[in-house]
């Protein structure tokens, strides 16, 4: 019941103290909760699911270049983000088409990926589990520096987010006519 206490307060104490091994507030309520991990170190899968299965209001999480995150990790993650808003998890190697497809599916309110530089285009997902999965909240996708894209992933894509309103493809040299399709889907 410690109202005085904000994120900032928090933010400050994890900071200075990077030794830290457990913090614990509870009570704590704030609308709209952000977790920034991009640049950190030292942290574990372990750790963020700790903190999302307490936390269930995350808005925004960014856990660019976690580099223990995997396909199955990420689908694990989404059953206690069903509030999340944005998403960054560009960088991290291991992501395939199976994570974006994940996150499409497990976060209804999802309005922003980030995916640049992952295994995107890797493996592609079974026609069979995308039936009838359309996430109109999405409307941007950032895929950007993913080598391995091709044009069936963009257009699974553009099939499951069909209010797309920007799409990042830039340094994807994969990419022709999946472009075509993508407009021809997303309106917006």
């Amino acid at each position: 019941e410690c109202h005085f206490i904000t994120q900032h307060g928090i933010a400050s104490t994890i900071k200075e103290r990077p030794c830290l091994r457990s913090f614990r507030v509870s009570n704590f309520r704030h609308q709209g909760e952000t977790l920034v991990l991009q640049g950190c170190c030292n942290y574990s899968y372990v750790g963020v699911l700790c903190l999302l299965s307490t936390c269930q209001s995350l808005e925004h999480l960014d856990l660019q270049n976690a580099e223990f995150l995997c396909d199955q990790r990420v689908e694990e993650l989404c059953g206690y983000l069903g509030n999340l808003v944005s998403v960054n998890v560009s960088g991290c190697r291991m992501l395939t088409d199976l994570a974006l497809f994940a996150l499409v599916r497990g976060c209804p309110l999802l309005n922003e990926i980030r995916m640049g530089g992952t295994d995107v285009g890797k493996r592609r997902v079974d026609q069979d589990l995308m039936n009838g999965v359309v996430n109109c909240q999405v409307k941007s996708l950032y895929l950007g520096n993913n080598s391995l894209l091709r044009d069936e992933s963009v257009e699974m894509f553009a099939s499951v987010c069909p209010s797309l309103e920007v799409l990042d493809l830039s340094s994807c040299c994969g990419i022709s006519e999946g472009v075509v399709e993508v407009l021809r889907r997303c309106c917006e």
